[in-house]
């Protein structure tokens, strides 16, 4: 059996973020099914979370006046907004049962300071926090693949294959990276499948990845800026039943990564999702 891991990024400082969940592609249709029906419910082409969050892009429509992208959302357009991306997160959660989510989320100037400081960060990261969370995602998706293959019978083990979202500078250096990985991860390169690399305002599974991936970004946004405020936004309230695994990447877990670099392992403890940082 093959499960679809589809993935898409958030980047906006101070946080960078890659998630998404894994699924069996009877999921995934249908997931699709109601996916598309929301969309022409709001006469939207695509679903993407900050473009809802601040009625932009396909959202606009939903301004008192469309043209004024600049103005601060009135009470009457944030109520809008909250029953569109209600709508959607509905959707995710009626396929609860076989939806998987994984993510890492980077603080940015932690991850800088550490390339700065640290040839071996350097090479190992590539210079951008996109590849460790890349690396993360995917043994993170292949360890209860493994786990499951290793109780069965061969004609039974399931295999993930991982979709990205193809944006113009990652998706160009997808084999180049997952080549890496497969050396350095060897077991979780026995289930893992080679990467495609999609359009996310075409394909819904994308989409759907994009709503936990912008979720655990703006969580993470929140906390750097108040570290004591316990606040947990609804739809990544919502969400949190269904994420497996989620890694906060900060610079002593950042560090950690470095120094223990052993394949098919992750040296840190993902979040605890009932607690969520």
């Amino acid at each position: 059996m093959i499960y679809g891991a589809y993935y898409d990024e958030s980047d906006e400082r101070p946080g960078f973020s890659l998630a998404g969940y894994a699924a069996s592609y009877e999921t995934w249709v249908h997931l699709d099914w109601n996916w598309q029906s929301l969309l022409k419910k709001w006469n939207l082409a695509y679903f993407k979370a900050s473009e809802c969050e601040n009625l932009l892009g396909e959202f606009a429509q939903y301004r008192d006046c469309p043209t004024d992208l600049k103005s601060d959302l009135k009470p009457n357009e944030r109520s809008r907004l909250i029953e569109i991306k209600t709508d959607f997160v509905d959707a995710i959660c009626k396929q609860s049962d076989d939806l998987q989510g994984y993510g890492a989320v980077v603080v940015v100037d932690d991850f800088d300071r550490i390339i700065s400081e640290d040839t071996a960060a350097r090479e190992l990261f590539m210079d951008k926090p996109y590849y460790v969370c890349f690396q993360l995602c995917l043994v993170a998706a292949a360890m209860p693949a493994r786990a499951f293959n290793l109780r069965q019978p061969r004609e039974n083990h399931i295999y993930i294959k991982p979709i990205f979202d193809s944006h113009k500078e990652y998706s160009g250096l997808a084999k180049s990276l997952f080549d890496k990985f497969l050396k350095g991860n060897p077991r979780s390169a026995e289930v893992l499948l080679p990467p495609d690399y999609k359009d996310d305002k075409t394909v819904s599974a994308l989409q759907v990845a994009d709503t936990l991936c912008y979720e655990a970004r703006k969580h993470l946004t929140r906390k750097i800026a108040h570290p004591q405020d316990e606040y947990i936004r609804k739809p990544l309230e919502r969400l949190r039943p269904f994420v497996y695994r989620i890694y906060k990447l900060d610079y002593q877990a950042l560090k950690l990564i470095v120094a223990r670099q052993d394949g098919d392992y992750i040296p840190i403890s993902p979040v605890k999702v009932e607690e969520l940082w």
